[in-house]
């Protein structure tokens, strides 16, 4: 699916790879919408879901894009609640380094330690999909 500056892909992995390159109140509800769908998918047919966001090319962070970000973490929060598999997790894939290791650092400080193993921050697309597909 495409949406301006939003594309979603399937790899034959089942890898769902968002692309996020506009925060457009558009491309932001298409991403925030495709989210959901996967997760609710993945709970409903007993399978994992592996999510790769690409946000290299999202610019600045804006009051809107944080509080989309929010309402994906509590959308996530929430299908955890509704018994989603444990076996989901997320990719972060940002243009830089430092802010990869910056955020992985408070995940791994952060009140929900299991956070570690579900969501991490990428500067290489690579080692996302390779930590995806991992065990």
């Amino acid at each position: 699916m495409t949406h301006g500056g939003y594309e979603k892909r399937v790899l034959e992995d089942g890898v769902v790879v968002c692309t996020v390159a506009s925060s457009d109140h558009e491309a932001m509800e298409a991403w925030f919408n495709d989210v959901g769908e996967v997760l609710t998918q993945a709970r409903e047919q007993g399978k994992p879901a592996r999510l790769m966001y690409d946000v290299r090319n999202l610019g600045l962070l804006s009051a809107y894009k944080v509080q989309r970000f929010d309402a994906m973490e509590k959308r996530v929060e929430d299908q955890e609640q509704r018994q989603l598999p444990s076996d989901w997790r997320v990719a972060t894939v940002v243009g830089n380094p430092f802010i990869a290791n910056l955020v992985n650092y408070f995940i791994s400080v952060s009140v929900l330690p299991e956070m570690r193993h579900r969501s991490r921050v990428f500067a290489n697309e690579m080692e996302a999909l390779a930590w995806l597909r991992g065990p």
